[in-house]
């Protein structure tokens, strides 16, 4: 049975119309290549906002943003023109596991994973300090064994 793939909602903001059409296109093209479904829609109701950088004002006031420019000119940008698909790819495939870490609320989100799994906390240190800072007798340490 497929697994169904997460849905997302995007939106442009600052971004020129010939630049949104380009977009549309690079993500239309490599749909099948992405981890999630991308829908166009109103920069409201949008998971995701592909912000242009040059004309927004703030973009980190945005769920979950990527920065974006038609020229790269030295300034931290997630994707820039010419779009290059791994590029487009990897970003957006980034993007919706930012969403859904937002969606699925702060405790989840900064849990601790290891290979997607959530790893419970450790357990706490032990009280006990004088056995813990002396050497037992008998072990070898660097080749050199304590008495």
């Amino acid at each position: 049975m497929a697994r169904k793939r997460p849905q997302y909602k995007l939106a442009c903001v600052g971004v020129s119309d010939g630049d949104r059409n380009v977009l549309i296109s690079a993500i239309n093209s490599f749909a099948s290549a992405l981890e999630g479904e991308f829908t166009w829609v109103e920069p409201g109701q949008a998971d995701i906002h592909i912000v242009d950088i040059a004309n927004s004002d703030n973009p980190t006031e945005h769920p979950v943003v990527v920065r974006y420019t038609n020229r790269k000119n030295g300034q931290p940008v997630d994707l820039w023109r010419p779009i290059r698909a791994q590029v487009l790819i990897d970003t957006l495939n980034a993007a919706g596991e930012r969403a859904d870490a937002q969606l699925a609320g702060s405790p989840v989100a900064s849990a601790r994973r290891y290979r997607g799994a959530i790893v419970d906390d450790a357990p706490a240190p032990r009280d006990n300090k004088d056995t813990d800072s002396k050497p037992r007798r008998g072990v070898i340490y660097r080749g050199h064994r304590i008495e």
